[in-house]
């Protein structure tokens, strides 16, 4: 994309209007999309602004004829008219080196608008008050490495093994966890001996453990042993407190986990700088929830529809997944106070819920009739 606008539409064709058709139903097609209409462009100049369609609104459902769909047939209608406004869409000649001069471009009607008056609004950028946005290991090998609790706890190599994270795992200020990752490394990144059960249960896969490539090297000539994890990132371990967000959800789910875990690609987190409090934690932990950050983060971040998934249709904006990406984050703009209590309320509840769970109960006794009623 970034090239097809930075190569292409900025020197041999002049960009005239940009459709944004994410809102309109196409058959088959579960990607939102844009149009793109440009002339050959003569000599350096050209016009400075784009006849721009912007979505207000999608199509409330599926309809019979896609042609007669309500925003198809609003851009139809409107896109010769500048300065109209309907409830699908709307048209401007909009300014080019603002609206189009950067990437991401940003498509909703006020939305542009909207983000740099967060921006201005605001005293500084995630990226200052954070030490690190990621991952906190790699397996490279998941089908070995990740066990369920069960299972390890039956061969008796429990004690080798932590919770691993992963993106769909982190919802409402919690995380359920069913995988066990095993883990050959303590949280400062030194060596550590696994059991002989452990060792028992990986030893069968000893020939595709050491022929794990990442970046073109095998374990051992990047001075691992062929039963370490792919990566792990001891640096942001050595605190205990993170907070873990999904990289590819439908909205902002932030979580404050305080040690013990692991997080996949799917599941970074964001990391503070040595000695920061629980307390700034949560100041940070109820801004990135926030509805603020939930339009911030859809507005930069790349709209990946309904996945693509049987090339369906949806009319919810719950059922639309974005990529929430740490780089993305790292711009979020802080504002001048934070929503602390709420944060700290919702978290204790969120830790009170989890006590109680049924799951949690199964960790600790034997889940009877009697003992689930009493939690509930």
């Amino acid at each position: 994309g970034n090239k097809l606008i930075e190569e292409y539409f900025a020197h041999k064709v002049e960009l005239t209007e940009v459709i944004d058709t994410s809102g309109a139903y196409i058959p088959g097609h579960g990607t939102p999309t844009v149009i793109l209409v440009g002339k050959r462009r003569i000599g350096s100049g050209r016009s400075e602004t784009i006849r721009t369609v912007r979505s207000v609104q999608g199509e409330p459902s599926a309809p019979e004829i896609p042609e007669r769909g309500h925003v198809w047939r609003a851009i139809v209608a409107q896109i010769d008219d500048p300065g109209s406004v309907s409830q699908w869409v709307s048209v401007d000649d909009l300014d080019r080196p603002r609206y189009f001069g950067k990437q991401p471009w940003i498509l909703a009607d006020g939305g542009l608008e909207m983000v740099e008056k967060l921006a201005g609004n605001s005293v500084q950028p995630l990226a200052r008050k954070s030490a690190a946005i990621g991952m906190t290991a790699l397996t490279l090998e998941d089908d070995v490495f990740l066990v369920p609790e069960a299972v390890s706890s039956r061969l008796e190599f429990k004690d080798d093994c932590v919770h691993l994270i992963n993106g769909d795992e982190v919802r409402n200020y919690s995380f359920s966890s069913p995988q066990y990752v095993v883990m050959p490394r303590t949280w400062d990144g030194r060596e550590r001996e696994l059991s002989p059960e452990a060792v028992r249960y990986l030893w069968p896969y000893r020939t595709n453990l050491r022929r794990r490539l990442y970046f073109g090297k095998i374990p051992e000539e990047r001075g691992l042993r062929w039963f370490d994890l792919g990566m792990f990132f001891a640096d942001r371990h050595r605190e205990p407190l993170s907070i873990s967000f999904p990289s590819v959800t439908t909205h902002n789910h932030f979580v404050l986990d305080r040690g013990g875990k692991v997080f996949k690609q799917s599941a970074p987190v964001v990391k503070l700088p040595k000695g920061a409090s629980e307390e700034e934690h949560l100041q940070l932990l109820g801004v990135l929830n926030s509805s603020s950050a939930c339009f911030w983060l859809k507005m930069v971040s790349h709209d990946k529809g309904i996945r693509g998934e049987g090339g369906g249709f949806t009319s919810d904006a719950w059922e639309r997944f974005y990529d929430f990406t740490g780089t993305k984050l790292q711009e979020f703009p802080l504002p001048r106070s934070f929503p602390t209590v709420f944060a700290t309320t919702l978290d204790g509840f969120a830790q009170q819920l989890i006590a109680v769970t049924p799951s949690t109960l199964a960790t600790e006794t034997t889940p009877t009739p009697s003992a689930l009623r009493d939690i509930r």
